[in-house]
């Protein structure tokens, strides 16, 4: 069982969808576009939920089997790789349609193999209305904390204790991402590799997509953001 099937049952609980992200999300789409977000890596359908109950169109693509059962309940989420959200576009609307805005949030694209997102950004380029954003969310792996030994916070209720924390990975470039689920009695762990994309090179490979603009902000509240001294990073490319 991958990490992200283990946690689906819990997953709202651990990251639930923030008005802010949604907030500032809608505040970043132009005038005139489609009413329509994709959103890649859309694990249970937080987002996507909130953004239909706001009246978009929303599809998300989630590579969970787990996550994608339980999204699909609530939103439209269909269960699939984001590398292939052209194809998943066209068989689900039946045509070819642009978005209005693409997401790409939760850390979630570290999980990509560097080599597949210079193609996969000219993809998401190619879905998207003129003008309309691509919003990246990411920790900054330029950081000197994010490395082997750093721990996240522990989310622990009465229910569940959730632990992460990254190790040394044999690859050069990627961090293991090390988790460990604790309900009652049972505790399981799981170990997942990840590429540590710094900001500045996610930024190069958007330019190389075709994505003339592109700012970076410390959070939704759009700061100002500081490789070194900002843990986490949002991306916006136009």
């Amino acid at each position: 069982m991958s990490l992200y099937d283990r946690i689906s049952h819990l997953y709202d609980e651990l990251f639930p969808a923030s008005p802010a992200t949604i907030t500032a999300i809608e505040a970043l789409i132009p005038e005139g576009a489609d009413k329509r977000i994709l959103d890649l890596g859309a694990a249970t359908g937080g987002h996507a939920k909130a953004f239909a109950e706001r009246g978009w169109d929303t599809l998300g693509i989630e590579l969970s089997a787990d996550m994608a059962r339980l999204a699909a309940a609530r939103a439209h989420v269909v269960q699939g790789s984001m590398l292939d959200a052209d194809a998943i576009v066209r068989q689900d609307y039946g045509i070819a349609v642009r978005f209005g805005a693409a997401l790409c949030l939760g850390n979630t694209l570290p999980h990509l193999i560097p080599e597949a997102v210079p193609g996969f950004f000219a993809m998401v380029r190619g879905l998207l209305y003129p003008g309309a954003p691509f919003v990246i969310q990411t920790l900054n792996y330029a950081h000197p904390d994010i490395r082997p030994g750093f721990v996240f916070p522990t989310i622990e209720t009465g229910r569940f204790r959730f632990e992460r924390r990254y190790e040394a990975s044999p690859t050069p470039g990627t961090l293991t991402f090390v988790t460990t689920l604790t309900e009652g009695a049972a505790v399981a762990s799981d170990a997942t590799i990840l590429h540590a994309m710094t900001p500045g090179t996610i930024e190069y490979w958007l330019r190389g997509a075709g994505f003339k603009r592109v700012e970076h902000w410390s959070g939704w509240d759009r700061s100002p953001f500081d490789s070194s001294r900002d843990r986490y990073a949002v991306t916006v490319a136009r």
